[in-house]
């Protein structure tokens, strides 16, 4: 996933993109 990406990149943008992941897990429950 680019997010994982993203967060391994910038530190400091790795909770804004566990957030969206929390988010998109909740919009896609078929995950």
């Amino acid at each position: 996933m680019c997010i994982r990406v993203i967060g391994a990149s910038n530190r400091r943008y790795a909770h804004i993109g566990y957030v969206i992941v929390d988010v998109i897990k909740e919009a896609v429950p078929n995950t």
